[in-house]
């Protein structure tokens, strides 16, 4: 990437005025950040008919990349709860958890990011309690809300940053990285298969789990041999 005007293009291209599931994505707020590979952005959603998210359901950083060793990576607060206010005045909200809506959100975030990049989207808002408790209790993060997500939109390893282990990491995160290539992608995913086997034979109950985890680990099964 040559530069910021590159940048911004690539962000605009990538995750503005795209179509989610009966919402548009609005690109705003970019501005340069740390470094100039570094753009802080935000996205609103605005639903069909001109009801524009109030606040953003997107917020972060997305670094472009340096030079071949250093891939992109971007780092997101995400707040699933829209509300917004239409043309007529009225009110409306809705939860993305689990929609379809939300997939196609992370699906755009995820094009921004190749192979061996990675996500970060933090978790201590209280709208991820749930992820919260079960990463806090060993569930493995495929089996959270956020996990899930991040899995269906192409990253197969993660790394939660529960505690700061220097100045720079800020608030606790769930990280994403995507395989290098479909051999990696096989492997990890056997991986993510055989971590929860051993989660489901260590027969705990943990709270904030978000699908079921016999039937994750089939999926994972299936995907790793597919």
């Amino acid at each position: 990437m040559s530069g910021g005007n590159d940048i911004e293009r690539l962000l605009r291209s990538s995750v503005d005025g795209k179509p989610v599931d009966g919402f548009t994505t609005e690109l705003a707020g970019i501005a340069p950040f740390r470094f100039p590979e570094e753009r802080y952005f935000k996205i609103h959603l605005v639903r069909d008919g001109g009801c524009r998210s109030r606040r953003p359901v997107i917020s972060g950083i997305f670094f472009a990349g340096r030079g071949r060793h250093i891939n992109p990576w971007m780092e997101v607060a995400y707040s699933p709860d829209v509300a917004c206010t239409g043309p007529d005045g009225e009110d409306s909200s809705l939860d993305l958890s689990g929609t379809e809506a939300e997939e196609s959100l992370f699906r755009l975030l995820s094009g921004l990011v190749p192979a061996g990049g990675r996500i970060m989207v933090e978790y201590g808002l209280k709208e991820h309690s749930r992820t919260a408790k079960a990463l806090e209790k060993g569930v493995p993060p495929v089996l959270t809300g956020l996990g899930h997500l991040l899995y269906r939109s192409g990253f197969t390893t993660f790394k939660d940053w529960y505690f700061a282990e220097g100045w720079s990491e800020g608030n606790t995160k769930l990280q994403g990285e995507k395989p290098l290539d479909e051999e990696a992608r096989k492997e990890q995913t056997r991986r993510l298969a055989a971590e929860v086997e051993k989660f489901i034979a260590s027969g705990r109950d943990a709270p904030g789990i978000a699908l079921d985890p016999e039937k994750m680990r089939r999926l994972l099964e299936s995907a790793a041999e597919s």
